[in-house]
C-alpha cells in the first residue's frame, strides 16, 4: 500500500506558556513580537509539542486573530500514520 503524502505549511514552536486566567491576558498582550514572528511565516499551521505551548500559541492566535490552525505533535504524528489528513 502506498503511503499518502501531504504537505502542511507550518511553523514549529515551543514555548513554556503557564496557564492561569489573570496572567493570560497581560502574557497575550505582551506576546506582540511573538504574534508578529508567526504572522511573518505565513504558516496555515502551528505544531505544538505540549499542551502548555498550545495553550500559549492558542491564545496568541485568538488574541491576535490570527488566520491559523494548531494541532498537537501526536496528532500529526497518528494523521501520517494512518494516512489521514484531517
Amino acid at each position: 500500500m502506498a503511503r499518502k503524502r501531504f504537505h502542511l505549511k507550518v511553523f514549529f514552536l515551543g514555548q513554556n506558556f503557564p496557564g492561569s486566567f489573570p496572567v493570560h491576558t497581560k502574557r497575550v498582550r505582551g506576546n506582540r513580537v511573538k504574534a508578529d514572528q508567526l504572522r511573518e511565516t505565513e504558516a496555515e499551521t502551528l505544531i505544538a509539542p505540549c499542551h502548555n505551548c498550545h495553550s500559549g500559541l492558542e491564545g496568541i492566535i485568538k488574541g491576535y486573530e490570527l488566520n491559523m490552525d494548531i494541532k498537537f505533535l501526536s496528532v500529526i504524528i497518528y494523521q501520517c500514520m494512518e494516512g489521514t489528513q484531517e
